[in-house]
C-alpha cells in the first residue's frame, strides 16, 4: 500500500483542516514527522488507521476521535487516498459526533464511510455501507487492522515490551501478532480426545465388573443351595467343576468354570427329564386300561337302568295303541262328517254375506247423492228379490254413462287448464328472459361507455408519454442534484476557506520575501564592501581604494535567505493557485447544482417529485399499452350488445304469443265447467260420484250372485246329511258326534305312532346291549379311574418341572456362556484401549507441554515465528550495532516451572557469549526493539500473502542513542528507502532533523493543532 493523500477535520488534536500530502515526501522516501510532545503526532497514524478500518490503535476510545477544539456539532472528517496493486482508492470515514437539533437540544449523528475508486480518470463510489468499506479494504490492502498497525503502523514502546517481557507476556503478545488458535484448538482436542480414551477404560472396566457381577447372579439362580465360592461342592451337582471364589476382579478362567459348572448342570437335567417320561409313560398306560374296564361296566349299568325306566311306560303305550285304532275307525267318516261341516258352513256364510251386501247397498243408494230420489229411497230387504234387484242395476248403469260423460268433459276442461297454466309460466319464462336481456344490455351499454372512456384515456396517455418522460428525467435529475448540493456546499465552504487560508499564507509568504529582497538590497553595499581586496577595483566605480567601506546593518539579509523566502513565496503561491482552482470548481460544481435542481430545493421534497413524475410516468405507460388491449374488449362488448339486443326482442314477441294462447285455453276451460253444472248441478265432485256409482253396481252384482249361490248350497246340505246317516250306520260309533271326537289330525296320530315306535326301539336296544359278549364277564366294583388320573397329572407335573428345570439351566448355561464370551472380548478390548489411551494422553500431555521440555505446540509454533522474527530483525540488528548484536531464540526449559521455549537471548560477538535480553543498555534496548519491530513487519507481511509494502511509520524513541547509534539505526532506515519503501518517523529528537531534509511539521496551539509539509529545519 502507498499512501497519497490524507485530509483531516476535526479529528483528534486538529480542530481545523488539514492535508497531508504524501506525493511530495515521496521523493525523499524518508521523512520526518516532529512537533512538541502532545502536540498529535501519532494522531496522524490514528487517523489513517481509523479512515482505513473505522478503529484507532490501542485502548483509545471514541471521545479520542472528536476534536474538543471545535464547536459542538462540527463534522469530523478524514479522507485517505492511497494505491495499490489493484489501483488508486479513496476513502472517506465520519465518526459518531454530536449535533444541535433544530428547535433545542443535541443530537446524535451516526457514523458514516464510503469508498470511492478512480477510474477512467474520475471517482466512482463503490460502497458506502460501513462494514462493506471495512471489508473490501482489507480486501485491497490484504492486511487486517491488527496486521496494518504491525506492519505498517510501528508503535510507541510495543516492541520493547515484546524484547524485555518474559515468556507468558511474550507468548501473549506473540498470539495477538499470528493466529495460533488452530494449535491452541489441536491441543484442547487432543486432551480431550484423551479424557474420552479414558473414560471409555473407565466404561470398559465397569462393563467388565458388570459382566461378573450379571454371571454370579445367573449362577445363584441355578444353584441357590450351592456354596458361591465353589458350585461344585453341593451334593446336587456332583459332576459340576469348582469355580473358585467369585472375585471383584475375576479373570477369564473364572467365567470359564461357571460355564463347564452350568453344563454339568444342564446334563443331570437332562437325565430326570428322561426318568419324569418314562413314568409318566407306565402311569398312562395303566390310566388307559382302567378306563377301558370303566367304559364297559358304565355302559351295562345304563342298559340295567333304562330297561327299568321302559317297563314303567309299558301301560301308556298300551293306551296309545287303542287310541290308534279308534282314530283309524273314525278316519274312514271323515269325509262324511266334512262334507256336512263344509255344507252347513257354507249356507250359514252365504246368509251373513247376503245380509252384508243389502246393508251396503243400502247405504250406497243413500250416499250418492246424483241419483234420483226413488232409488235412493229403496230399502235393504226389498233387494232380497233378484227382479227388484235387476231393476235398480239397470237404472243405476244409466245414470252412471250420464256421469260417465261429465267426467270427460270435466277432464277437457282441467287438459284446458293445465295448458293455460304453461302457457302463462313460459310468458313468466319469457318476461324474465327480457328483464335478464334488458340487464345485460344495460350492463353492456355501461361497459361499452366506460372502456370507451378509458379507450380516450390510453390515447391521451400515449400522447403524454413522451412529455411525462421528459418531465421525469428532468425530476431525477433534480433530486440527484439537491441530494447532492448539500455536500457540494460543504465542499465549497471548505474549499473558500482552503484558498482564504492559502491566500494569506501567500501574502504572507510574498510580504516576507519583499521584505527580506528590501533588506538585501539596502544592505547590499555591506555585502559588497564585505568582499573587497586591497589593490582590486571596486565593482561599482573602480577604484582600488576603499577609505570606507559600508558596515553591515543590524537587520541586514545575506542572498541566501533572499532565495529561500522567494522558493517559499513562490511555493505558497502555487499552493494557493491550486486551492483558488479547487474553490472556482467547487463554485461552478454548486452553480450547475443549483441549475439543476432550481435553486435549493428539499431533498426530500425533490426526491417525492421525482417518485410522483415516475409514477405519473409508470401509469401513463401502462395506459397506453392498455390501448389495443381496450379496443379488442370494446369490439368484443359491442357484439355482446347486438346478440343481447336479439335476445329481448325474441323474448318480448315469444312472450305475447304465449299471454294469448293462454287466455283462449282459459275461455275453453270456463265453457265446459258450465256444461257440466247444467247436468248435473253445481259443486259435483264427478270422480268421487263416480267412484260411488262404480261401488254400487259392484254391490249389486255381488247380491245377484249371493242369490244365486245361495239357492245352490241349499241344496248341497240336504245330499251331504242324507249319506252321512247311511256311513254311521256301517260303522262303530253312534253318532256323527262320538265320531268326530275320535278324529285325529296326521300329527297326532304321528306322534302316537312315533311314540309307540320309540319304545319298541329301545327296547330292543337295551335287550340287545346287555346281550352283547364284552359285558358278560365284568367286576361287580367299578375300577378306579380318578387315582389312575391323578397318578398321571402327578407324573405329568413332574415332567413339567423337570422339562422347565433342564430349560431354565440350559438358558443359564447359554447366558453363562455368552457372558464368558462377551468378558473375553471386552477383555481384549480394554487392553486396546488402555494402550490407545494411555498413547493419547502421552500426546495430548506432550502437545500441551505437560511433559519434558514442557513446550506446547501452539508455543512451538509461536517460537517459529519467533525464529523467522528474529532471522529479519539480526539483519537490521547487525546494521545498527556494526555486526555486534544477534538475537536468539532460547528454547530451554524455563526457570521457576515456567513457560518454555520463548525465551530471548541475545549474543555479544565481543564476548562470545550469549546472555539475556535485559542486560542490554537503553539505547541497545532501542535498536533490538526497532529491528525487532521491523522484523514482525516483515514476517507478518510474508504471512499475508507477500503483500507490498509501499510506506512504513515508526513511532519509536529515538532519544535513548547515542550519535553513533542513531547514525546506525538511519543508516538501516535509509535502507528501507532505498528498497522503495516510503518511511516516516515520527520524533521530537533534534539529531534527525540533521540527517532527514523533508517532513510534517505538527505546531500546537491553544485552538489545536496544525501541520505543513516543508523542509525540515535543523534546531
Amino acid at each position: 500500500m502507498k499512501p497519497h493523500r490524507l485530509e483531516i477535520t476535526a479529528f483528534g488534536a486538529y480542530g481545523g483542516h488539514e492535508v497531508v500530502d504524501f506525493d511530495l515526501l515521496a521523493d525523499e522516501g524518508l521523512f520526518l514527522i516532529h512537533g512538541p510532545t502532545g502536540a498529535g503526532k501519532t494522531t496522524l497514524l490514528d487517523a489513517m488507521c481509523f479512515a482505513l478500518y473505522g478503529e484507532i490503535p490501542g485502548a483509545k476510545g471514541k471521545e479520542r476521535l472528536v476534536s474538543h477544539h471545535v464547536n459542538l456539532g462540527t463534522k469530523p472528517l478524514v479522507e485517505f487516498e492511497f494505491s495499490v496493486s489493484g489501483g488508486r482508492h479513496r476513502v472517506t470515514r465520519s465518526p459518531e459526533y454530536v449535533a444541535n437539533k433544530r428547535g433545542g437540544g443535541t443530537t446524535t449523528k451516526s457514523a458514516t464511510a464510503r469508498l470511492d475508486r478512480f477510474d477512467h480518470g474520475d471517482w466512482t463510489t463503490t460502497t458506502t455501507k460501513i462494514t462493506e468499506v471495512r471489508s473490501e479494504i482489507e480486501h485491497l490492502v490484504g492486511l487486517t487492522a491488527r496486521q496494518f498497525q504491525q506492519v505498517i503502523l510501528l508503535p510507541q514502546g510495543k516492541f520493547e515490551r515484546v524484547l524485555q517481557s518474559d515468556a507468558e507476556s511474550r507468548e501473549e503478545l506473540l498470539r495477538a501478532l499470528f493466529d495460533t488458535d488452530l494449535f491452541a484448538q489441536m491441543t484442547a482436542w487432543l486432551d480431550e480426545k484423551a479424557r474420552l480414551a479414558s473414560l471409555a477404560v473407565t466404561a470398559s472396566s465397569s462393563h467388565l465388573d458388570e459382566l461378573w457381577r450379571q454371571a454370579a447372579a445367573k449362577w445363584g439362580e441355578i444353584e441357590p443351595r450351592a456354596d458361591i465360592a465353589s458350585p461344585a461342592t453341593s451334593g446336587e451337582t456332583p459332576n459340576c467343576e469348582p469355580v473358585g471364589e467369585l472375585s471383584a476382579a475375576p479373570n477369564q478362567s473364572q467365567f470359564d468354570a461357571l460355564v463347564r459348572g452350568a453344563s454339568s448342570l444342564r446334563s443331570d437335567a437332562a437325565a430326570a427329564v428322561a426318568d419324569a417320561q418314562s413314568n409318566l409313560s407306565a402311569e398312562l398306560d395303566h390310566h388307559r386300561s382302567a378306563a377301558a374296564i370303566a367304559d364297559r361296566w358304565d355302559r351295562r349299568a345304563r342298559a340295567r337302568d333304562e330297561i327299568q325306566h321302559l317297563q314303567s311306560r309299558a301301560e301308556s303305550i298300551a293306551r296309545d295303541r287303542v287310541t290308534l285304532d279308534r282314530s283309524a275307525q273314525a278316519e274312514l267318516l271323515r269325509p262324511s262328517l266334512e262334507t256336512v261341516a263344509d255344507a252347513q258352513r257354507r249356507h250359514h256364510q252365504l246368509a251373513d254375506q247376503r245380509r252384508g251386501l243389502a246393508a251396503n247397498v243400502g247405504r250406497l243408494l243413500r250416499n250418492a247423492s246424483t241419483l234420483p230420489d226413488d232409488l235412493r229411497a229403496i230399502d235393504a230387504t226389498t233387494l232380497q228379490n233378484e227382479a227388484t234387484c235387476a231393476d235398480v242395476v239397470d237404472r243405476t248403469r244409466t245414470h252412471r254413462e250420464l256421469v260417465q260423460a261429465q267426467v270427460e268433459t270435466d277432464q277437457r276442461a282441467v287438459v284446458l287448464e293445465n295448458e293455460a297454466d304453461r302457457l302463462a309460466a313460459e310468458s313468466t319464462d319469457n318476461n324474465r328472459r327480457v328483464s335478464v336481456a334488458t340487464l345485460e344490455l344495460e350492463r353492456l351499454t355501461t361497459t361499452a361507455r366506460s372502456l370507451e372512456t378509458e379507450m380516450h384515456a390510453a390515447r391521451a396517455a400515449t400522447d403524454r408519454v413522451d412529455d411525462l418522460a421528459r418531465a421525469a428525467e428532468h425530476a431525477i435529475g433534480v433530486r440527484t442534484a439537491a441530494h447532492r448540493l448539500e455536500a457540494a456546499v460543504e465542499h465549497l465552504d471548505l474549499t473558500i476557506a482552503q484558498r482564504d487560508t492559502a491566500e494569506r499564507r501567500s501574502l504572507d509568504a510574498r510580504a516576507r520575501w519583499s521584505d527580506l529582497r528590501e533588506r538585501y538590497l539596502d544592505g547590499i553595499a555591506a555585502e559588497l564592501a564585505a568582499g573587497l581586496q586591497p589593490g582590486q577595483g571596486c565593482p561599482v566605480c573602480g577604484s582600488d581604494d576603499h577609505p570606507l567601506p559600508a558596515a553591515p546593518h543590524g537587520d541586514s539579509v545575506d542572498r541566501g535567505q533572499v532565495d529561500a523566502a522567494e522558493a517559499d513565496a513562490t511555493r505558497v503561491t502555487a499552493e494557493f493557485a491550486a486551492a483558488d482552482k479547487r474553490a472556482t470548481a467547487a463554485q461552478l460544481d454548486v452553480a450547475r447544482l443549483e441549475a439543476t435542481a432550481g435553486g435549493h430545493p428539499d431533498p426530500a421534497s425533490a426526491s417525492a417529485a421525482a417518485d410522483l413524475a415516475i409514477a405519473s410516468l409508470d401509469t401513463a405507460r401502462r395506459a397506453a399499452e392498455r390501448g389495443p388491449e381496450i379496443a379488442s374488449e370494446l369490439a368484443e362488448v359491442r357484439a355482446a350488445t347486438a346478440v343481447a339486443t336479439r335476445h329481448c326482442a325474441e323474448a318480448t314477441t315469444a312472450a305475447a304469443r304465449s299471454d294469448a294462447a293462454a287466455a283462449a285455453s282459459r275461455r275453453q276451460a270456463e265453457q265446459a265447467r258450465r256444461s257440466i253444472e247444467a247436468a248435473i248441478g253445481p259443486s259435483v265432485d264427478l270422480g268421487l260420484a263416480l267412484s260411488h256409482l262404480d261401488q254400487l253396481l259392484e254391490s249389486l252384482d255381488e247380491i245377484r250372485v249371493a242369490l244365486t249361490e245361495a239357492a245352490r248350497a241349499g241344496g248341497g246340505l240336504e245330499t251331504a246329511t242324507a249319506r252321512l246317516h247311511a256311513d254311521l250306520g256301517r260303522s262303530p260309533f253312534h253318532s256323527s258326534a262320538e265320531a268326530s271326537n275320535c278324529l285325529m289330525t296326521a300329527l297326532e296320530r304321528r306322534e302316537i305312532a312315533a311314540r309307540i315306535g320309540t319304545f319298541d326301539a329301545q327296547m330292543s336296544s337295551v335287550a340287545a346291549v346287555l346281550e352283547a359278549p364284552d359285558l358278560a364277564e365284568l367286576p361287580e366294583v367299578r375300577p378306579d379311574t380318578a387315582g389312575a388320573a391323578q397318578a398321571v397329572e402327578v407324573a405329568r407335573d413332574a415332567l413339567t418341572s423337570a422339562v422347565a428345570n433342564h430349560a431354565r439351566l440350559d438358558a443359564a448355561h447359554d447366558d453363562l456362556n455368552r457372558l464368558a464370551d462377551e468378558h473375553r472380548l471386552a477383555g481384549t478390548e480394554l487392553a486396546a484401549q488402555r494402550e490407545l489411551a494411555a498413547q493419547t494422553r502421552a500426546v495430548a500431555d506432550r502437545c500441551s507441554g505437560k511433559l519434558a521440555p514442557r513446550i506446547s505446540i501452539q508455543r512451538w509454533v509461536l517460537a517459529s515465528y519467533l525464529a523467522e522474527i528474529c532471522d529479519y530483525a539480526n539483519l537490521r540488528l547487525a546494521g545498527m550495532t556494526a555486526g555486534r548484536y544477534t538475537l536468539l531464540v532460547d528454547r530451554g526449559p524455563a526457570k521457576h516451572a515456567g513457560r518454555s521455549g520463548l525465551g530471548l537471548r541475545v549474543r555479544d560477538a565481543h564476548t562470545g557469549e550469549d546472555r539475556d535480553v535485559s542486560t542490554l543498555s537503553g539505547g541497545e534496548t532501542f535498536q533490538a526493539s526497532l529491528a525487532l519491530a521491523l522484523g514482525v513487519a516483515d514476517t507478518v507481511a510474508a504471512h499475508a500473502g507477500g503483500i507490498e509494502l509501499g510506506a512504513l511509520f515508526v513511532d519509536e524513541g529515538f532519544g535513548s542513542l547515542d550519535p553513533e547509534a542513531l547514525q546506525l539505526a538511519m543508516d538501516e532506515l535509509d535502507r528501507l528507502r532505498e528498497g522503495g519503501r516510503m518511511v516516516g518517523v515520527i520524533s521530537h529528537v533534534a539529531a534527525l532533523r540533521e540527517r532527514i531534509h523533508y517532513g510534517v511539521e505538527v505546531v500546537k496551539s491553544d485552538t489545536g493543532s496544525s501541520l505543513r509539509v516543508c523542509e525540515v529545519v535543523s534546531a
